[in-house]
Order: structure tokens, then sequence, then C-alpha cells
């Protein structure tokens, strides 16, 4: 699943996307984003390269025009353990752009 994020109102600036959220205490790569410490189910997020991205890694994003910026994430479903409860699941997120 594709995941925009648009950014309105700035020019000329350099910094990078920091996506603050849970990750799963059983992942130490801190890369399976859960509502909760101690989920095992949630949710991976990928950059437009396709790397996997931790919580709170900087993703780099030069916004070049005072119009809207894009950038989208790839998300999909993760979990730390071989049989996953069947469930709805959903991840509180919050995506932040700083400027160096």
């Amino acid at each position: 699943m594709r995941w925009p994020v648009e950014l309105t109102n700035c020019a000329d600036e350099t910094g990078a996307l920091i996506i603050q959220g849970q990750s799963a205490s059983s992942d130490p790569s801190k890369q399976l984003f859960t509502a909760a410490t101690g989920d095992t189910v949630g949710f991976m997020i990928k950059d437009a390269k396709d790397v996997q991205v931790a919580e709170s890694q900087n993703v780099a994003l030069d916004v070049t025009s005072a119009d809207t910026n894009s950038y989208s994430f790839n998300v999909g479903m993760g979990t730390t353990d071989a049989t996953p409860a069947a469930g709805s699941y959903s991840v509180p997120v919050t995506v932040a752009y700083i400027v160096n």
C-alpha cells in the first residue's frame, strides 16, 4: 500500500522526514511499528528507494517549490510471530519534517 505525504507552503529547504511511533520490543531493528511495544503485529514501512525505515530514522527530502511537495512510502503488515493472531490492526504514527 502506498502512503503519500505532502508538504505545502515551504520552499528551498533541505531536510528529512522522520516517522515517530512505537516499535515492537521483540524487533531490535525498530522496523515493526506497533500500537504498543509489547505487540507482535504491526506495519513495516519502506522509503521510495525500497529501503526499510526504522522508528525515528531520517529519510532525506529536499523541498524545491512552494507548491505541494510529495513523497510516498510503501507500507505493509508485518509480525514477529510465526503464526500471528487474526484481527484488525492499526498503528498511530507521526510524520515530521526536520529542516537541516
